[in-house]
């Protein structure tokens, strides 16, 4: 629904009528307070953000308590923060692909 497809398109991909998307999305608005897709659209995105912001924290909490591979205690460095990360963000997209 993010990319801005119709009831029918999302109903056909996922094998369900028209009307059951309806009804998904009117909850949609309802759990995020939103009136309109473009709002739930933000919505989503800001989840997103929140979501990988987080992930990214305990990330830094791991690397801090040298839980991470890569990572000697002794001081050799590992892979950053920004490597680690563009490498997760890199496999979600080959997963979704």
């Amino acid at each position: 629904m993010v990319s801005g497809r119709a009831n029918k398109a999302i109903a056909e991909e996922m094998r369900i009528g028209e009307q059951a998307v309806k009804a998904h999305i009117s909850r949609l608005f309802l759990k995020f307070r939103v009136e309109n897709r473009a709002g739930l659209a933000v919505a989503a995105m800001s989840q997103e953000i929140d979501r990988r912001s987080l992930a990214a924290r305990e990330l830094e909490r791991e690397i801090a308590f040298g839980k991470v591979t890569g990572i000697d205690p002794d001081g050799a460095k590992g892979p950053s923060l920004a490597e680690v990360l563009a490498a997760e963000n890199a496999q979600r997209t080959e997963v979704s692909s």
